[in-house]
This record gives C-alpha cells, structure tokens and sequence, in this order.
C-alpha cells in the first residue's frame, strides 16, 4: 500500500492515494506506508513510515493509515517534502503511536534489506574486565555490517538508515539470538546488548525479547540491555513499562554514554538502573584535564549511592586505568583491555587465561 508523489522542478505536485482495507490494518502488528518520491520523472527514494500496532493504539492507527493512504494526506506529505523536511519527519503526535519516517533513498533500504537477508549483519564482542583489568567479566554484542567484498560499513552509518526505514527491531532481534547462540558457554559472563530508543519505546519489545531468552534457553541474569538517555525523553510510560518487565525477569539495565545526552538526573532515580557507563568523551581526560577527572568522580560517588555499578568505556592508557580504580570504578571496556572480537577469538581467549 503507497502511493506516489510528483514533483516537479518548481515543487508544484500531484499525488494519487490507495486505501488500504480496514480489517488488513486492524489484523497487522506491524504497518508499513512506503512513498516513492518521484522528482522529473524519476523514483529518486522512498519516505518509509512504520507503526508499530499494539493493541491499546490499534484502531487509531488504523484511522490513520486509513486517512494517510488518501489524497489529501498524500498532499501533506508532499508539502513537507517540498519544504525541504527530508532528512527527518517526526510529528510529535504521531510519535507517541510509534510511527516513524525517514526520507531514505531506495537503493540504501534495499541494500540494507539485502544486507540482513544474507547474513552480513553479524555481532562481534568487545571485552568488559573487572577493576583489576585482569578478568574478563562480560562482553558487549556491537552489531556490524561486512559486505560480501569484506568492505564494512560503519555504524554510524547503517543504525540510522535502520531506524529510519523501519528495520532496527529485525537487526536488534538477529544480533539477540546470534549474541545467545555465540555466549552460551561463556557461563560465567555477562553480555550486554544495545537497545535503540525505537525498540524500548514500542509496546511488547520486553515480552518479545524474553520469548527468545526462553526459546534458546538463556538465562535472563546473563544479559544487559543498554539503553541511551535519548530513550527516556518525554517519560515514557511504554518505555516505563518495557524495563520493568525486563528487571522482572532478572535482567539488568545499563545507562549507556551517560552524561552525552539530555536527560534529567531525575531519570537515574525514576529508572532504578543497574548499570551507569561513563562515555569515553569523560574518560579520555581523566589523567589530563581535572575537570574530567572531578566529572568521572561525581559520577561514580553519585552511581554508588544509587545503588549502580559503574563501567568506564574507552580506556586505552595505563594513566586512565589507574585513575579509574583510585575513583572507584567497577567495569571498564576499551583497547587497553581488548578490541571488539569475534566469538572464536574471545572463547580461545577465556581458555588460555581461565577465572
């Protein structure tokens, strides 16, 4: 279901709507409305919106993308185009039903659509140590892309597209089960995984992410979910909802890039987190600059009387190390400890170098 809007060189435009049935909305969990944007003649890429049907927004949903599907939304769609909003198109209100868009060009959503379908998205393991910096403890699952040609894409450059396009749930869910099938004879550590704000925020994610803890038989006291602070804007009651259940089963919650962000300190309290990692921005300095130094320090003081346990990323110098244990720090991660590996890489490491 679509419908194409031209443009011509003075934006002026036409748009021809399909109304999808009803009853098709109601039944899906999931809508997804491609535009294609079509400039002189020629498709030049696709505005992709997706809603995430839970069944409290089901039928307003269906309203929606009822009324979307018509001309005149169709209309007001090519108008913001024309104005030049392509990189982004959020309305609030539309926002708070879990319906994103993102203008993307064709050939990056099929490449990455390709790029899921044979496998090249696949998660390699950072090392995460105790304060000694002697012990692995855990690892963190970072998702990459490597094309077929070995060339890699970074993930600045992919997460975004993902979001953009719809696709970040069904790469979130393949880095899971590939992370449990990977660590599964790590028993002693923990793995964290990284949650886009879009998956915390959609009703079901934490029932869904449990079923599959369930179905290959990982336990729930094994995983971490990062999430960002970006994610607990607006104060969320989906995404209130979505770590609750999450601690309910056993698994912790981590904080990630804490301080990088904008949410209120007030959040550390609201969201009784497990985990507070300080971002590599801060432990860069810590045994250069004081101000970094007396940042890393509150922090961890704050952290502790909270009740967290504290990982510094990106530690790269013995200086940073030693700073970071006389400061209290429980974790780190960074290339003084390990670059991210593949899951043979850090198996052999754990036989050589036992608990």
């Amino acid at each position: 279901m679509g419908r194409t809007v031209q443009l011509d060189r003075d934006s002026r435009f036409r748009a021809e709507g399909v109304r999808p049935g009803i009853l098709d909305v109601l039944r899906s969990r999931t809508i997804e409305v491609a535009v294609p944007i079509v400039d002189a003649g020629e498709q030049v890429g696709t505005l992709v919106l997706v809603a995430a049907t839970d069944d409290l927004f089901r039928p307003i949903v269906a309203m929606l993308f009822a009324f979307a599907a018509a001309t005149a939304a169709a209309l007001a769609f090519g108008l913001m185009i024309a104005a030049g909003l392509r990189r982004s198109i959020i309305d609030p209100v539309i926002r708070r039903l879990a319906v994103f868009g993102r203008y993307v060009t064709s050939k990056e959503v099929r490449d990455l659509l390709r790029a899921i379908e044979a496998g090249e998205m696949t998660p390699i393991y950072q090392p995460i140590m105790d304060a000694s910096g002697r012990r692995i403890v855990g690892v963190e699952a970072l998702v990459r892309w490597q094309r077929a040609d070995a060339s890699l894409v970074p993930p600045a450059q992919f997460i975004p597209l993902a979001e953009g396009a719809g696709l970040i749930a069904r790469i979130g869910e393949l880095v899971l089960r590939r992370a449990c099938l990977d660590t599964r004879d790590w028993a002693a550590l923990t793995v964290a995984i990284n949650v886009s704000p879009m998956q915390i925020q959609s009703e079901g994610f934490a029932a869904g992410m449990l079923a599959i803890l369930a179905e290959l038989d990982f336990p729930p006291a094994r995983l971490v979910v990062e999430i960002t602070e970006s994610a607990l804007l607006g104060d969320d009651p989906v995404v209130h909802r979505q770590i609750a259940a999450l601690r309910a089963a056993g698994i912790a919650i981590a904080l990630d890039d804490f301080g990088t962000g904008f949410a209120s300190l007030s959040y550390l309290r609201r969201f009784r987190f497990d985990e507070l990692k300080i971002d590599k921005s801060f432990t860069d300095g810590v045994d250069s600059s004081t101000d970094a130094a007396a940042i890393v320090e509150a922090t961890v003081s704050m952290a502790l009387a909270l009740g967290m346990k504290v990982v510094a990323e990106g530690v790269e110098r013995v200086e940073q190390h030693r700073f970071l244990v006389s400061a209290g720090v429980h974790y780190m991660q960074g290339y003084l400890f390990g670059r991210p590996q593949r899951a043979a890489e850090i198996t052999a490491r754990l036989a050589a170098h036992p608990a």
